[in-house]
């Protein structure tokens, strides 16, 4: 079982969450309580490393930053990297690559 997350809500000036994006993950955080998760992976970028951190501090769990979970990176590293009981935060078209079904808006969560 992994858990994906797309980014909180943010501030296209800064690139950091916005209100709203906090009060996403804080949401993700809740829905995501009760499982036994051992990290947090996520994008370099700094509405995904908030987003993450904000779900690895309310889980108190460790969080990673990987570049194989940014957008330039591809799609065959990045499989090479996915563990199990891990929740993994990143932009649309990475997760669209994991879960091609799936059409997450920002602060969405899925759990394969």
């Amino acid at each position: 079982m992994i858990a994906l997350v797309r980014h909180g809500s943010y501030d296209t000036t800064t690139g950091s969450l916005d209100d709203l994006g906090r009060k996403q993950a804080k949401l993700v955080s809740d829905a995501l309580r009760g499982r036994a998760w051992i990290q947090v992976v996520t994008s370099p970028s700094p509405r995904c490393i908030e987003t993450a951190q904000t779900i690895a501090d309310e889980l108190e769990i460790p969080v990673a930053i990987d570049e194989n979970w940014g957008e330039e990176s591809s799609k065959a590293e990045r499989e090479k990297t996915m563990n199990d009981l891990t929740v993994y935060v990143s932009h649309l078209p990475v997760l669209k690559e994991v879960a091609p079904d799936w059409e997450p808006r920002v602060g969405a969560l899925r759990i394969i």
